[in-house]
């Protein structure tokens, strides 16, 4: 008959909070290992079948809670990490007032004062001076469920303009890259290689 492996207190401290949070170090300090190196404590804890086994356990217990899987989880964050501002807005060119025959003649082109980035980049240059950019939040009907998912809030200015936040970034390539344990270089935990689409040009400007 085999005999019951049971958890001491820390050792069932650790499963719950590495369940929790996935990150090998965090769980042994919270779970109460008093150690200059939870890394390797945590390494440890986790080439132990029966307490890699209770992990699992307790990642499908969560999972089932929040009806969210760790893959699910993963790609919210890199859904918030990878959204771009840009998308959120579109720019209308407005005719500017007046009665000069041109100004007849493009209401009449394009059937009223306000036209789209493509119709205005297709007007001879010549012809643009007569249009005054404006640039303003999409429709949130236009917006994807993911794009949508990654607004924090929006504020207004003392003008009434709305102001877009989106989810915080850094938080979110932070969680990403614990998750694959690219902090903790230090031990034989997951050292998986993440591919992005980020580049670092598209953040400063020529």
């Amino acid at each position: 008959m085999k005999s019951i492996l049971k958890f001491t207190k820390k050792e069932n401290a650790f499963i719950k909070n590495y369940a929790l949070y996935g990150v090998g170090s965090t769980a042994a300090l919270k779970a109460g290992y008093n150690t200059n190196n939870p890394n390797q404590i945590a390494y440890n804890l986790l080439q132990k079948p029966h307490i890699a086994k209770a992990v699992k356990k307790e990642q499908d217990k969560l999972s089932k809670k929040f009806d969210m899987t760790a893959d699910q989880v993963l790609k919210q964050y890199q859904n918030l990490a990878t959204a771009d501002i840009n998308d959120y807005y579109e720019t209308n060119y407005y005719l500017k007032t007046g009665d000069d025959g041109r100004t007849k003649t493009l209401l009449s082109t394009y059937k009223g004062n306000i036209i789209s980035q493509v119709e205005y980049e297709s007007l001879k240059l010549k012809h643009r001076t007569y249009y005054e950019p404006h640039t303003r939040l999409k429709d949130f009907t236009k917006l994807t469920k993911e794009q949508r998912a990654a607004i924090e809030k929006i504020t207004y200015d003392k003008f009434g303009n709305a102001i877009l936040h989106l989810s915080n970034r850094t938080t979110s390539l932070d969680a990403i890259a614990k998750y694959h344990g690219i902090f903790e270089k230090d031990n034989k935990q997951k050292a998986t290689k993440v591919t992005t689409n980020l580049n670092l040009d598209d953040f400063y400007e020529a």
